[in-house]
């Protein structure tokens, strides 16, 4: 771990992905937290897990790949969260969730969001998914109001039958940056009226929209679009061979987490955040081991993140 690196904190869901070849534990938070983990940073999980079997082997597993259980919650009367999932040819999933969940109790009381304020964090990442919990939005407002200097970041990952407009506002105006995926930014230029807009164009209204530092679209094998601080790029996958794309999303989001934290210009943070989601993408499941000499091979073999204008 690399000193004076604060943590990056997930906040949301804990879940077993119930996969054709058999349960994972994922969820995006986690499965950002547990990639943070991997580039150097102290990593937690606020969320809520049943008390039940697959709450204690996901707290488990947590803790075995080194992100922080303190402020797992655990409830007596709501199961541990559970998600079937279904893979396309290309390895591209469907989500179908089971709800109620335990994620769903998660709740903060105010020395709960002092303690966690005192861990100092660099980062929260958060989606919309446990947001529709009235308990869970609460204590992710709390947090960002008593960490104000922490970079706060939306990754909308909207699921079938488990968003809402209301929750997607919330969360952007909450954000101080927002990553979607292409079909994502399709259904939010519906929503906010851009429909038929370039990606760089729809990145930029909804930046003055939503008043946040920086948007992110996320293309799969085609790589991504990236505006922030006044400057928008583009970038290219490498070629591999995509084994499931489960948590390769969140993975790509921890290395753009990691990008904006270390100061990276933006074609930088933008290539960084596309290998580590490649790399990811070639293996099975949401969080797989990786090590940084093959991140650092694969980043290597990325195309430059090149200007993009609307």
């Amino acid at each position: 771990m690399s000193p004076g690196r604060g943590a990056i904190i997930g906040i949301g869901e804990l879940l077993w992905d119930l996969l054709p070849d058999g349960p994972r534990l994922g969820g995006a938070p986690f499965n950002v937290a547990a990639n943070a983990h991997r580039l150097g940073y102290r990593a937690s999980i606020v969320t809520a897990v049943g008390r039940d079997d697959l709450g204690s082997q996901a707290r488990a597993i947590v803790k075995d790949v080194g992100v922080d259980d303190d402020w797992i919650q655990e409830t007596p009367d709501v199961p541990t969260g559970t998600a079937r999932v279904a893979l396309d040819a290309g390895g591209n999933p469907t989500f179908e969730l089971v709800r109620p969940a335990a994620f769903d109790r998660l709740s903060l009381d105010d020395q709960g969001v002092a303690a966690i304020a005192a861990a100092a964090p660099a980062a929260f990442v958060f989606g919309t998914l446990a947001q529709q919990s009235r308990s869970v939005r609460a204590a992710t407002e709390a947090l960002a109001a008593a960490c104000p200097a922490a970079l706060r970041v939306y990754d909308v990952n909207l699921r079938e039958g488990s968003w809402d407009v209301e929750t997607v506002e919330a969360m952007l105006r909450l954000a101080s940056i927002v990553k979607v995926n292409d079909a994502e930014a399709t259904i939010l230029g519906e929503i906010f009226g851009l429909r038929g807009r370039p990606l760089a164009a729809f990145m930029s209204a909804m930046l003055g929209r939503t008043g946040c530092r920086g948007v992110c679209v996320t293309k799969g094998p085609d790589g991504a679009e990236l505006l922030i601080d006044g400057v928008a790029v583009r970038g290219r996958a490498p070629t591999i061979e995509v084994v499931d794309a489960v948590g390769a999303g969140d993975a790509f989001t921890a290395g753009l987490i990691h990008g904006v934290l270390t100061g990276q210009p933006a074609d930088a943070a933008l290539r960084g955040a596309i290998a580590l989601g490649s790399l990811v993408a070639s293996r099975a499941g949401g969080a797989p081991d990786w090590t940084a000499a093959e991140l650092a091979q694969l980043k290597a073999a990325t195309p430059a993140a090149i200007p993009d204008s609307a």
